[in-house]
């Protein structure tokens, strides 16, 4: 009979540290919906540059292109003048 008693005692304990295990692992429901929140987010901004990628690369590298553009008008003269000092680095 004593057994059987040691057995429920172990049981019970083992039932206790299950459940408080249990309720350390739980999450608030404001932290699920945050994280939910948050995930549909960067879900719907990955879907628009998906959706509208040729605008965005266009958007991206137009931006390159103009800075470009402002460093090889700004030196074009010194580079013609080079260049014409040096007509073997030209392709012909």
């Amino acid at each position: 009979m004593e057994i059987y008693g040691a057995l429920a005692t172990v049981r019970s304990s083992l039932a206790r540290v299950a459940v408080s295990a249990y309720r350390k692992l739980e999450m608030s429901t404001v932290t699920i919906v945050v994280v939910g929140i948050w995930n549909s987010t960067l879900l719907a901004g990955l879907g628009a540059v998906i959706y509208w990628r040729a605008r965005v690369f266009h958007w991206l590298t137009q931006l390159d292109g103009e800075q470009r553009e402002l460093r090889e008008n700004a030196d074009s003269d010194r580079w013609k003048a080079f260049l014409a000092e040096h007509p073997e680095l030209i392709d012909s």
